[in-house]
């Protein structure tokens, strides 16, 4: 060791046997002083034994910096694998620890996943998404010497520039919580930029030419080219005096250190400046996002300081969640989403399940309905548009911006991009902008997937599930993977409860389904009657229109209302398609479905046992749909035989190797659409020839919740008459359900919903009069359920 652990601020661990690379890397790091006063290695004076591990957990104490030389060697060392790594690990995965590996040689994929316990939460880690200086392909054993010296200086340099300074600053004042705000025009003009700054109550109170990194130098750098101090130059100048003083305006003072207080620097400039390390800005080798900087995009603009109205968000509310599929090669995305899934229903049991779209088609269909308020994307995009399924665009980004202008109610869409061409993405949001109050992007390279996705969930949780919610920017900056830009048009953002949570209150209210809902709550109940009993499956019908496919987020969403303490609902859904006619068919279909890998447990894919606590009781509900209406019978009961013999056999045999089994139990619900309710009369007999058939066994139950009629007169006039849930007008109330149903017995559900959110909240004279004229006219209700009624409406007029 080079000094006594309590001075420790760059800790190196390696093993013994790769002593020879170890005395390679220390000239490079003892030739910069401020790294080479701080190191602490194992020198191979100490014995092993209580001296030994008091040293080294006296070091690790004091860490800053961590340099991990990967090796066989070093992954078969106990007390590495036991006490190092974890430790330098979970203070990384803290923030509180900068991670830099070393590859001394080729090592297995496996052993860079680490799992370890961080605030009580098991979370696996890649070794690979810290920063390395070289790649795995490439470890020091193969290189030449030469090249690996230039490999030891990067490295010297990188710990440089991250080491807290050994000499303090002067002191600054405490900050006050306050977040200034600074607006920033920056304009290319030949070799320099033009400068203009500007406060809320003073527009352009400077303009100049300041002395800073030239438009050639930065319009035409990569990213990994500029370093954060050049950004910072770029928008104050070198001259420390100016810089003091239009700081000093900013903060309200003669002259001031940026240190001082927060700062929301508003950036109107050229889309080309997008491709800048804005989140890594820095001042003398401090990164400034530790004291509350932000830098966010507006495009140009006119002479003065941006004006935008403060922006709600109500929430929780509708979330979209987008994920590549299968063809676009993005490393994590499946379980990404399946752990978004799972953080909205634990911190929002009665919100609306997130929809998760992982084709164009469906983002059109989820952005088109309802009041989206989030919209999340993780996966990989170009200049042209999102790569939802191969090596291309699948939509582009003008397509993207008129959904999200159509919708109307986006408040955030959160950009989670990999691979280098999302890098070019960015200048987007000036356009995306026109349909949200903030579009975020995060850029980071495929390698860093799990970090990426790990920042993600960090960002969602401060943004809306914090006790003290932060701002969107502020978060994205703190919780930042990769690159990140941001764009707004907001002056200030706050998160509100809405008064109602809108899709849940129709699914209740307009259509109950209060008989079926029951049966599946009492299928949960029995399984503490029925010990023995591990797998529910229930088989619900209904005609095109009725919604059927949403039954069993539905019935979720009700057991969650009525759980008892410690039980915890988990919601799955599985696209499924007609030709599915045997157990292997079944299997292998959701398998590729999930991605999980055959020989790999389903069940503890989706609820990872090792979250799992002793005391919980974990019931996950398979919701299987299809996409397209049935058409026949033996479609239909080959298609349920086939379901409930995987789920009787192969679903049952995974539990039961569960290492969580006795805390397990599973409600799988087949949701089929039919063309007509005829079919649905039809398979009747089907289902319950298939009950005596299959209700054999103590460990599985085949049951029918019962036919899903439509809407009816009384679930219209239940939601028309609670003024808490709908905002008619009082003079239409009394009439609408009448008005809605016409001379039916019931209405599709689908028509109803359409129907009545034509008029909430405000148009609702405007709608009774419509309908009106049109029953007069005999072109309402319609003759036949057709699910473009409206839409042809509206070509017509």
């Amino acid at each position: 060791m080079d000094h006594e652990p309590s001075q420790t601020k760059v800790f190196i661990s390696y093993s013994r046997e790769d002593k020879k690379y170890l005395e390679e890397l220390l000239p490079a790091l003892r030739s910069v002083r401020s790294v080479g006063d701080c190191l602490w290695y194992d020198t191979g004076e100490i014995d092993y034994g209580d001296k030994f591990h008091d040293k080294i957990q006296e070091a690790l104490q004091a860490t800053q910096i961590g340099i991990l030389m990967l090796s066989h060697h070093f992954f078969a060392s106990d007390y590495i694998r036991h006490h190092e790594l974890p430790f330098l690990v979970r203070q990384a995965e803290r923030k509180g620890v900068r991670l830099a590996i070393l590859y001394v040689s080729a090592v297995a994929q496996g052993a860079l996943e680490i799992t370890v316990d961080v605030e009580g939460e098991s979370r696996t880690v890649s070794l690979g998404a810290y920063q390395g200086f070289q790649r795995p392909r490439s470890p020091l054993q193969k290189l030449r010497i030469a090249n690996r010296n230039a490999i030891y200086a990067t490295l010297a340099d990188w710990i440089r520039e991250r080491l807290a300074p050994s000499v303090q600053p002067p002191p600054v004042r405490a900050h006050t919580g306050r977040r200034f705000e600074l607006a920033i025009a920056l304009e290319p003009s030949g070799r320099s930029w033009n400068h203009r700054f500007s406060l809320p109550h003073a527009h352009d109170f400077y303009t100049s030419q300041l002395d800073c990194p030239s438009p050639q130098t930065m319009l035409g750098a990569a990213a990994l080219d500029v370093e954060g101090k050049d950004v910072f130059e770029l928008l104050f100048g070198r001259e420390p005096q100016m810089r003091g003083q239009l700081l000093g305006a900013a903060f309200d003072v003669r002259e001031a250190n940026p240190t001082r207080h927060p700062l929301r620097i508003r950036l109107l400039t050229d889309d080309r400046l997008c491709h800048l390390p804005w989140g890594q800005i820095k001042y003398e080798g401090r990164h400034l996002i530790e004291d509350g900087w932000t830098v966010e995009f507006h495009g140009t603009s006119a002479n003065g300081f941006p004006e935008f109205d403060s922006h709600t968000c109500y929430f929780p509310g509708k979330v979209v969640l987008v994920g590549a599929g299968p063809g676009a090669n993005v490393p994590h995305a499946t379980t990404h989403v399946q752990d978004l899934h799972r953080f909205f229903q634990r911190s929002w049991p009665k919100a609306p399940e997130p929809v998760w779209c992982r084709t164009a088609m469906e983002l059109r269909d989820a952005l088109s309905t309802g009041s989206t308020r989030l919209v999340y994307y993780f996966g990989a995009a170009s200049q042209e548009g999102l790569w939802l399924q191969g090596d291309g665009p699948d939509l582009t980004w003008t397509e993207l911006t008129g959904l999200l202008t159509q919708s109307r109610s986006v408040s955030a869409v959160f950009l989670n991009l990999l691979g280098d061409d999302s890098f070019d993405a960015t200048p987007q949001g000036r356009h995306l902008l026109e349909g949200a109050g903030a579009v975020l992007f995060q850029c980071s390279e495929r390698r860093l997937a799990p970090r990426a996705a790990r920042a993600g969930i960090d960002w969602l949780s401060s943004v809306f599930a914090a006790s003290s919610p932060l701002d969107p920017v502020v978060a994205l900056h703190r919780h930042q993977c990769g690159q990140v830009i941001a764009w707004t048009r907001y002056a200030t953002w706050r998160t509100v409860a809405p008064r109602r949570v809108e899709i849940p209150d129709l699914v209740n209210l307009l259509l109950d389904r209060w008989t079926q809902r029951a049966t599946i709550l009492q299928a949960k109940e029995d399984f503490y009657t029925y010990t023995l009993r591990r797998i529910y499956q229930a088989v619900a019908m209904g005609t095109e229109g009725c919604r059927v496919s949403e039954f069993p987020a539905m019935a979720s969403q009700h057991l969650r209302q009525n759980k008892r303490e410690r039980e915890v609902i988990i919601h799955q859904r599985v696209e499924m398609h007609d030709q599915l006619s045997d157990v292997e068919a079944v299997d292998d279909w959701i398998r590729d479905e999930l991605r999980v890998a055959s020989g790999q447990s389903i069940v503890n894919a989706l609820l990872k046992p090792e979250d799992m606590s002793g005391h919980e009781f974990w019931f996950l509900v398979l919701g299987w749909v299809l996409p397209q209406p049935l058409h026949d019978v033996g479609t239909g009961e080959r298609l349920l035989r086939s379901l409930a013999a995987w789920c009787r056999t192969t679903l049952a045999e995974d539990v039961a190797n569960s290492p969580k089994q006795a805390n397990i139990r599973i409600i799988s619900i087949l949701a089929i659409d039919t063309e007509a309710p005829e079919l649905a009369d039809d398979l009747e007999p089907c289902v319950l020839e298939a009950m005596d058939d299959l209700n054999d066994a103590e460990t599985f139950h085949l049951g029918e919740p019962g036919l899903l009629a439509g809407v009816r007169l009384t679930d219209l006039q239940t939601y028309f008459r609670d003024n808490q849930i709908c905002s008619c007008d009082d003079r239409y109330r009394d009439k609408f359900p009448r008005l809605l149903m016409g001379k039916r017995r019931e209405m599709p559900f689908d028509e109803a919903v359409k129907t009545i959110r034509r008029g909430d909240p405000d148009n609702w004279g405007n709608l009774f009069e419509t309908l009106s004229d049109m029953t007069v006219a005999g072109t309402w209700p319609p003759e036949a359920y057709d699910p473009d009624f409206w839409e042809r409406y509206d070509v017509g007029a």
